[in-house]
């Protein structure tokens, strides 16, 4: 008896160990990515806020300047913006992180692991929410609204929602309803199934002699086929019947054509319904000068018969002006994804690129998809115009319902881009176009001002928190593989999760101890000791001679060939 009660105390000391050390290390890498994130993008768009300047120079000098008054220079001013901004983030990450898996644990030792399988990280995720206020907790008490982000996060957990009830349900050992483990039911699945039983058509023709012999033997019952055997029981198939149009093979076209209407009108008629940055990056890609626009606005306003054509391309026709605009719009989307494509591939493979067998294969890769991105754009932009011509000239009217009815036609340019990036942008552009809507209700006065809910996205990020922590873990992690694979390794290194045990226990990711060590000793951990030494090395060498030592331009750390993930 003392001997159980004593191990009963040493599985809960272990258990209570594991749950601390579980919750500091996600709070610590949650910290670290947030971060890390959140200074990588504010350092990117900085440093390309001081190469796009014309007068870099000036500015520093005015800097030098004012710092020897004794003033504050905005160099400064922004580096401090940066840190409180980078900061912020890291604690609002590092807490919702620390918080959903305290929670998660929590419930599960109060109630039951298996009891509350189904909705344990549901609540654990939508009571983390409110972590997001910390974003703004270095602003004076004021805080910084998210909603862009907000939505966009509940389209992608719809979007895995969606993914969910699109996984056929059977039945496990116990009776109960739960997904096929590791599995996932797609488009080209159904195809290769209803392939597959056309095939063996003629073979169960051919064994129907068989089959009724088996009938008399069993009492008259049909005996089950092999086809039928494997294949799964799908219960509740209102859902799946429901979610039909989801399955649809070009529903992202039809969502960005969606989201380009409302765009469209809110960056001709209601710019202040879109994030300045975002009518900027319009603007420069829409190819036409604000006067342009504020021209076609005050036509649009006045509902004349007069035609924006003639404000749009003067001197030329609609299809003439269509020509014309494609190659500028196409040398305009260049600069924007050459970036794109060129950093990712130095980043991972770094050394690769310089090879001749590699280079050969990821530099045509490369070159393809910023060529293919650059189309797309370009085309979006033109289709966009061309539409709101056509528009035009077939109503003989010029209003912002026409621009919204008509510039639509431009999602279609999403048929350029590569199959996996569709959904992306098309999310991407949805959550702009809900939140520009959402604002244009209250421009248009019917939802009044004073209704506007004052932290409306704190409550958005909670319910998509808690609509992709459900997918990521609820049932015992069944359901994990709707996830792509870059989301669910981040999640796994941030929870500290990589998927369940029979029982429904949490397998871990190594500790952070653990990953130190296990750096030490592959060839990642060698090649960093290799470069400090060479370092080492080159400045030694540097101080005997003055010179810059060649190898330092030429040194750089690949990552280990089992860590590298595929690109593009």
């Amino acid at each position: 008896m003392v001997d159980t009660e004593e191990g009963t105390d040493g599985e809960n000391e272990r258990e209570y160990h594991r749950v601390l050390t579980r919750v500091s290390h996600a709070a610590t890498r949650g910290a670290s990515v947030g971060m890390g994130l959140r200074g990588g993008l504010h350092v990117a768009s900085y440093a390309l806020r001081l190469v796009s300047s014309v007068a870099v120079r000036r500015r520093q000098r005015r800097g030098l300047i004012m710092i020897r008054h004794g003033r504050e220079s905005g160099f400064q001013a922004t580096v401090k913006k940066i840190l409180r901004d980078t900061a912020a983030h890291g604690l609002f990450l590092g807490t919702f992180s620390a918080s959903f898996v305290m929670l998660d644990e929590g419930i599960a030792y109060v109630f039951g692991r298996e009891r509350t399988r189904a909705w344990r990280a549901l609540l654990s995720g939508f009571l983390s929410g409110p972590s997001l206020m910390l974003t703004g907790v270095f602003r004076d008490g004021t805080n910084d609204r998210h909603t862009s982000l907000a939505i966009y996060l509940v389209l992608r957990g719809i979007m895995l929602l969606v993914r969910c009830g699109n996984i056929p349900l059977e039945e496990d050992d116990s009776g109960r309803l739960a997904p096929p483990p590791a599995t996932t039911y797609s488009i080209e699945a159904r195809r290769s199934d209803s392939m597959k039983e056309q095939h063996s058509a003629v073979g169960q023709e051919a064994g129907s002699c068989v089959v009724s012999q088996k009938r008399s033997t069993n009492g008259g019952k049909r005996a089950a086929t092999a086809a039928e055997i494997k294949k799964p029981k799908v219960r509740r198939a209102w859902i799946y019947w429901l979610l039909t149009p989801t399955r649809f093979a070009y529903g992202d076209v039809v969502l960005m054509c969606l989201a380009t209407a409302q765009l469209g009108y809110s960056w001709v008629i209601l710019p202040s319904t879109l994030p300045g940055s975002y009518i900027k990056f319009l603007n420069t890609h829409g190819g036409k000068s604000p006067l342009v626009l504020e021209g076609i606005r005050d036509v649009c306003s006045r509902r004349t018969r007069r035609m924006p054509c003639d404000i749009v391309h003067p001197g030329q026709s609609c299809s003439g002006h269509a020509l014309t605009f494609f190659p500028r719009a196409y040398l305009r989307a260049l600069p924007v994804y050459i970036p794109v494509y060129i950093v990712p591939a130095l980043l991972i493979h770094r050394q690769k690129l310089l090879q001749k067998g590699n280079a050969a294969r990821i530099w045509p890769k490369i070159v393809k998809g910023c060529l293919r991105s650059s189309l797309f754009l370009s085309l979006y932009c033109t289709l966009a115009w061309r539409g709101v011509c056509v528009g035009f000239q077939t109503t003989g009217k010029s209003t912002g319902t026409i621009i919204a009815s008509s510039c639509w036609v431009a999602g279609v340019a999403l048929l350029a881009e590569k199959k996996s990036r569709r959904m992306e942008l098309a999310v991407y552009a949805l959550a702009r176009a809900l939140e520009s809507f959402s604002m244009s209700l209250v421009e248009w006065g019917y939802v009044p001002k004073s209704k506007n809910l004052p932290r409306i996205d704190v409550l958005l990020f909670s319910i998509a928190t808690a609509a992709i922590c459900h997918c990521y873990s609820d049932h015992n992690g069944k359901r994990r593989d709707v996830f792509a694979g870059k989301y669910l390794n981040v999640f796994d290194f941030i929870f500290g999760n990589t998927g369940f045990t029979n029982s429904g226990r949490i397998r871990h990711v190594p500790t952070n101890k653990d990953l130190v060590a296990m750096a030490g000793e592959t060839g990642f951990g060698k090649r960093v000791r290799s470069f400090a030494r060479s370092i080492g090395n080159d400045l030694a060498a540097l101080s005997r001679n003055p010179s810059i030592p060649s190898s330092i331009s030429s040194l750089s750390l690949d990552s280990d060939d089992d860590a590298e993930r595929k690109y593009m």
